[in-house]
């Protein structure tokens, strides 16, 4: 019985993937939160990584992606002891298109949502931009 539950499930969502890019971008606009991942790595390509500094670690994701393709990431990072959390805010443009097909590890094109992040205000309330030195980070995400 269970067994014939995952396999209608994993078949639903094999055809959400078949949907073209223009009718699921309108679907992602709004604020979501992250609830799982199943490493510890993933949770630190979306965000700025520095959950992986010694005694630290993400507590929470958040992120907004808007109408206008702004995206807006809000991370909030445990320090061990008697530290408050801080939250880091990653800003920048976000859509949603076909990934280049190629030499890239893939052949066949397939749907992607690409954030990139241009600015961050970190947990000091500090704004830092590219042209301050921030690093333009990209990451490109399989939505389902």
């Amino acid at each position: 019985m269970i067994a014939h539950m995952v396999l209608q499930v994993t078949s639903l969502l094999d055809k959400i993937g078949e949907f073209k890019p223009e009718a699921v971008a309108p679907l992602l606009k709004g604020d979501w939160k992250l609830v799982f991942v199943d490493s510890a790595e993933a949770i630190h390509q979306v965000g700025s990584g520095l959950g992986k500094l010694p005694g630290s670690s993400i507590e929470d994701l958040f992120a907004s992606l808007d109408a206008k393709g702004t995206v807006k990431i809000q991370e909030i990072v445990r320090v061990v002891g008697p530290f408050p959390n801080v939250r880091n805010e990653l800003s920048g443009a976000w859509e949603y298109k076909e990934k280049a097909a190629g030499f890239t590890g893939d052949s066949v094109s397939a749907p992607r949502l690409e954030c990139v992040y241009t600015e961050m205000v970190d947990g000091r309330n500090k704004k830092t931009t590219v042209d301050q030195g921030f690093k333009q980070k990209s990451v490109q995400l399989d939505v389902r």
